[in-house]
């Protein structure tokens, strides 16, 4: 059984170490590469005869159930798309503006629905809040890197790799630097627009060389909302053989990061050369945070197959954690 960690830090903020190759970058972008303008959500539920009798009962109370208004969102987003999905689950923040739990819950699910520009606006409160926590970091430069700002992007991915961060979050350079990779890669290919393709590419030469990884076959990472919550990756090969925090290193290979068991994450399995079958990813809740009774954990999964490469494919999905001890399937993945 793994250990209790200690509290998080209450640092109010965090220290940059910002190299003068970067510094140059920032003073040459043009106002332009700080803005993310999202698409107006453009709603097919506008009447009060749209939405059913119940919700709409509750919504009137002020008194927000989560399983709920999780249940009208997804009924929506069935039925009538995303931007009506988000609407509704959007509800939370209008009684609880400033919970980061809600707002990290929020901002996951936009992603994944196709919404990464209104996803980079419900993170950035996050990243405020606690600029000390790297994932948040991650997370903005996610959203600005699927809304096509490439150069956001790279400016938040290094901001979490030169940030001086707790004993808690050692891996992040890697983690960060992992996904950091891909986005250098697309900008030196010309998949992604920017004014910094020199540096990217010289960027990209010295980080692969850090890291020591050019490819690979299958990675995945997680992060999460909630604080004092440890959820945890396990990867299964065609071998049967289960990574996970007991488990960091398998015979073929694979590497899970160190166990972050405080909440938010990252954790990362890399697998550099995958043998032929499926690999079943699994999260299990390991600790909850029993303080809180609004929203549940949800876990942000990336799947990245053929890291590295051209043909590489990027899933995100959203999990509901519900209770410690749950174990849910994300996903099986045939290879090749």
């Amino acid at each position: 059984r793994k250990a209790r960690s200690a509290p998080r830090s209450r640092a109010p903020g965090v220290r940059l170490e910002v190299s003068p190759e970067l510094r140059a970058v920032v003073d040459r972008l043009p106002a332009e590469a700080f803005r993310i303008d999202p698409e107006r959500l453009s709603c097919r539920t506008r009447r009060r005869s749209d939405v059913p009798e119940t919700h709409g009962g509750m919504l009137a109370s002020g008194k927000l159930s989560y399983d709920a208004v999780e249940k009208e969102a997804e009924r929506r987003r069935a039925r009538l798309g995303s931007h009506d999905a988000l609407k509704a689950i959007s509800s939370f923040l209008e009684v609880a503006p400033g919970d980061p739990a809600l707002g990290g819950d929020l901002g996951g699910r936009a992603l994944t629905w196709g919404l990464p520009g209104q996803a980079y606006h419900l993170a950035r409160p996050n990243a405020r809040l606690a600029p000390q926590e790297p994932g948040r970091h991650l997370a903005l430069a996610r959203c600005a890197e699927t809304f096509g700002r490439a150069d956001l992007a790279l400016l938040h991915y290094e901001t979490a790799l030169s940030g001086r961060w707790g004993r808690r979050f050692e891996e992040i350079r890697r983690i960060a630097g992992l996904e950091y990779l891909s986005l250098l890669g697309r900008i030196v290919e010309g998949e992604l627009t920017s004014s910094a393709t020199d540096f990217a590419r010289s960027r990209a030469e010295t980080l692969r060389a850090e890291l020591g990884l050019g490819r690979a076959d299958l990675v995945v990472t997680i992060s999460w909302n909630t604080d004092r919550t440890d959820v945890d990756l396990h990867v299964t090969d065609p071998t049967g053989e289960e990574c996970f925090y007991g488990n960091r290193d398998t015979n073929i290979g694979g590497h899970l990061t160190r166990d972050v068991r405080a909440g938010y994450g990252p954790e990362m399995f890399v697998l550099r050369k995958a043998v032929p079958g499926t690999y079943r990813i699994v999260l299990v809740c390991f600790a909850s945070d029993q303080l809180r009774t609004s929203a549940r954990t949800r876990a942000l999964v990336t799947i990245v197959e053929r890291w590295g490469r051209k043909s590489a494919r990027v899933t995100r999905r959203t999990v509901t954690l519900a209770g410690v001890g749950q174990r849910i399937s994300v996903a099986e993945i045939l290879w090749p």
